[in-house]
């Protein structure tokens, strides 16, 4: 699945334009969070989200006035605790302000450092520099705090966060399907050829291991996230006692409480402590009665979701 910021570069390199919109400021309950991103394309049609409703809608029409002037920025605010709401029909209870500028095929450079860094799974900023009716738009892997001004819009990008997958079977496979759709960037790993392979996970980063006792370094921080899927969960224990060792933002084991219990004591024998095993989700996934391996899947990625929310701020309502 391509990203918006591949989507974006398809289209400039292609010489089109688009209109981006931007959340840049959110206050109380209303959808979306500072940051989320929508493309509207001359056609009218749509990628991405800036929550919907009222907002999308203020959004598209403020797009076809860029697009009508042929040029040109905004930025627009919608109350949804007063008129906007109620014509909308909503209660959210917030306001948010949202920027929205018609992008060309000179700012190509621009989006093309993004499109990297969002393949990198990185983080940064789409930076605005406005100035009257003009403005110019860079990228910026950090930002200078003696920078901000009324005249600077940063667009933050967060990333979705790379999963690496320990079993390339039934749930491993139906959970990288899942993962991909929701914007993870996935790696599967697993000893068996025939269980790991570009074919079976076209959408994924597949990595045969010679040994699951025999783990790559795999550079997972904070930003990455560990299903244990092992077949039969012969090596969920290596595993697990890999995973504890990195600052992964989430490591989910799959397992009933028995087994796990039984796992944790091999864990306080190997040095971890109580206070690393309570950063395992272990029995994994949310309780929704999941059985087959697509439910045990979504149940998974939900809490994947969850997790993620979390640590970017985003709404879990």
């Amino acid at each position: 699945m391509q990203s918006i910021w591949e989507e974006a570069v398809t289209i400039l390199a292609a010489g089109e334009s688009f209109v981006l919109a931007a959340i840049v400021n959110r206050q109380g309950s209303a959808p979306g969070v500072v940051g989320s991103i929508m493309l509207v394309k001359q056609d009218g049609s749509i990628l991405g989200s800036v929550g919907g409703g009222a907002m999308e809608a203020k959004a598209l029409e403020t797009a076809q006035e860029l697009f009508a002037a042929s040029g040109g920025w905004r930025i627009v605010r919608v109350d949804l605790a007063g008129k906007d709401a109620a014509e909308a029909g909503m209660v959210c209870g917030g306001t948010a302000e949202i920027f929205l500028d018609l992008v060309t095929r000179d700012d190509l450079p621009a989006f093309e450092v993004a499109r990297g860094c969002d393949l990198e799974n990185g983080r940064g900023y789409l930076s605005y520099t406005l100035d009257g009716d003009s403005r110019s738009v860079t990228f910026l892997d950090d930002v200078d705090p003696d920078a901000s001004g009324e005249k600077v819009i940063r667009i933050p990008m967060r990333g979705n966060g790379t999963l690496f997958i320990f079993g390339g079977g039934h749930v491993g496979l139906e959970t990288a399907r899942i993962a991909d759709m929701v914007g993870f960037k996935t790696v599967v790993l697993d000893d068996r050829e025939d269980f790991v392979n570009p074919s079976r996970f076209p959408d994924a980063t597949p990595i045969l291991l010679e040994s699951f006792d025999d783990l790559p370094d795999l550079g997972i921080d904070d930003h990455c996230y560990i299903v244990i899927v092992t077949r039969g969960h012969l090596h969920d224990l290596t595993v697990l006692d890999y995973a504890l060792r990195t600052n992964a933002a989430y490591i989910g084991m799959i397992g009933s409480r028995r087994k796990r219990d039984l796992v944790y004591e091999r864990m306080h024998a190997l040095g971890h402590d109580r206070d690393a095993l309570d950063r395992v989700h272990s029995p994994i996934g949310l309780a929704i009665g999941s059985e087959t391996p697509a439910e045990i899947a979504v149940s998974i990625v939900a809490e994947l979701i969850r997790t993620r929310a979390d640590a970017t701020g985003r709404s879990t309502q």
